[in-house]
């Protein structure tokens, strides 16, 4: 027959509570042989507390068998596990995406990516790269390109580095011979800057424009529509 002195941390038992089901008891605090606080933990996780009565005991009863079961799908426990390491792999390897890939990146990729665009949170950068090329051009959305930088762009206008500015909304014909934007952007001045505002920049965004100050003299500010 259970007794009160019987009920222990770590015990599952039945009959606590409003509910048949089984609870875990967590914590007793005995006040002398005739009562005691019983924690008890239940099924949902929720914890609860009762008084108990030396008479109170009567009505519980010991659970057997094992406290987890072990009838779950095997395929599905590997698959959540798995995914669970994947998710947070990055905090052993930051470049996961690169070590766990069949691609090898040349190093200005590398530092596009980890060192330019990652950092600027929140990302408002696509990178466009040129297999082969070796060039990454990063280009921006809407106005977040040019308003992330306005500071420094304030500053080369005020101290004469960036002498102009061309907004691009055009693009070229798909025809040989229909470049004129390409040809436009390509005989810019080294102290202006190209804003672009439509998709022809895909066209000339392999351009080495260079820099002003740090400042990529081509911006993008988003698509035509």
């Amino acid at each position: 027959m259970l007794k009160l002195e019987n009920l222990t941390a770590g015990l599952r038992v039945r009959g606590l509570g409003n509910s048949n089901e089984p609870v875990e008891i967590v914590a007793v605090q005995s006040f002398g042989s005739a009562a005691a606080s019983i924690t008890f933990r239940q099924a949902s996780g929720c914890l609860d507390s009762l008084m108990l009565y030396e008479d109170d005991v009567t009505d519980i009863e010991v659970c057997e068998g094992p406290k987890w079961s072990f009838s779950a799908d095997a395929n599905l426990l590997k698959l959540a596990s798995e995914a669970y390491r994947i998710s947070k792999a990055y905090l052993f390897d930051p470049y996961l995406a690169v070590t766990t890939s069949e691609v090898e990146p040349l190093p200005h990729q590398i530092s596009a990516v980890y060192q330019e665009m990652l950092p600027r949170m929140p990302l408002r950068y696509v990178l466009a790269d040129d297999p082969g090329a070796g060039k990454t051009v990063m280009t921006g959305f809407g106005h977040g390109a040019v308003m992330s930088v306005a500071g420094q762009i304030i500053e080369a206008v005020k101290s004469g580095a960036i002498k102009h500015f061309f907004l691009v909304a055009g693009c070229d014909g798909a025809r040989p011979g229909r470049n004129y934007f390409t040809e436009f952007v390509r005989q810019t001045p080294t102290d202006t800057v190209v804003l672009t505002l439509a998709c022809g920049k895909y066209r000339f965004n392999d351009l080495d424009l260079g820099t002003i100050g740090g400042l990529p003299r081509l911006m993008d500010m988003g698509q035509c529509n």
